[in-house]
């Protein structure tokens, strides 16, 4: 005689296995089915991908599309002009912990006064534009701004350009994150959340749209939720024209170009960690957006 459950058994597997067929076993369980990186890269306007896990001193900051790769920088002595805590004087340590949670292996960028510096490049400076950045606040004291990435450049007339940074309140004796966009005249800045203390790790992303002059800034510390969602309206963005793109520094008065050998210094340095790294050349969406918050 037949036991019950040998006749049941096929007739209860079947529609798991079909169920996992058609709608894939990483949305039963909750899996991601790709990486971080195969969410960037998929992506047909990325311009380049700095993913920062470089070791054992690797000179150059590789882009993943191989046309942008970067230099880390090393810099000088404190020039006279900028304030000791102000200037990028130290080290940028690669090969450390990584920030990508749901990723093992990655490592970053902590960045102790030290960055990368990526030459310029129209395709890093389209009218429409996506930055993103992974970092994580380091050793900050008070008063200090600080860029995470940078493309801003003036040349004594117009200012132009982006970057993603932390900017020092002195009526709040707080750091806030912040986009920022050139317009010419002056800067345009969307302020975001105050900077967490203790430090934790933070997506921070900023969009520009340029038919519609629609900005949107958004910052995450919590994978299933935005910090601040924030959109304004910029009719007036101008793109860099000629200074080279920054991590985890800002050289904002034009340097020579093409720059020397050491580069000329530079400032406001992150004071931590930063990996993937990401310019798009096209405005992505809330929903493309909230898959990449989604590794916190």
């Amino acid at each position: 005689m037949i036991d019950w459950y040998v006749v049941l058994t096929p007739l209860l597997v079947l529609p798991i296995l079909l169920l996992l067929r058609f709608v894939g076993c990483d949305r039963v369980f909750g899996l991601t089915s790709s990486t971080y990186e195969e969410s960037v890269t998929k992506e047909q306007s990325l311009a380049a991908y700095w993913r920062l896990g470089e070791l054992n001193d690797d000179p150059k900051a590789k882009d993943e599309k191989g046309l942008h790769d970067g230099d880390y920088g090393q810099p000088p002595a404190t020039p006279a002009a900028i304030p000791p805590s102000q200037a990028a004087t130290g080290q940028a340590l690669q090969g450390e912990p990584g920030l990508l949670s749901t990723e093992s292996g990655r490592t970053s960028v902590d960045f102790r006064g030290g960055y990368v510096v990526v030459p310029f490049a129209t395709a890093l400076n389209s009218p429409s534009f996506t930055v993103e950045a992974w970092v994580f606040p380091g050793d900050w004291q008070p008063g200090n701004n600080h860029a995470a990435v940078n493309s801003i450049e003036s040349d004594g007339t117009d200012i132009r350009g982006f970057s993603l940074a932390s900017l020092w309140n002195d009526a709040a004796q707080k750091s806030f994150w912040a986009g920022v966009l050139g317009t010419g005249a002056g800067v345009v800045t969307l302020t975001g959340p105050e900077v967490k203390t203790p430090p934790t790790k933070t997506y921070l992303a900023m969009t520009y749209d340029g038919p519609s002059s629609m900005a949107v800034l958004y910052v995450a510390t919590a994978h299933n939720s935005w910090d601040v969602l924030l959109s304004q309206t910029v009719p007036d963005y101008r793109p860099d024209q000629l200074n080279s793109l920054y991590i985890g520094a800002a050289h904002v008065a034009l340097p020579p170009q093409p720059l020397p050998s050491p580069a000329p210094p530079v400032d406001v340095p992150f004071i931590g960690r930063i990996q993937e790294v990401a310019v798009y050349n096209l405005p992505l969406s809330e929903e493309t957006l909230a898959t990449r918050r989604s590794f916190l």
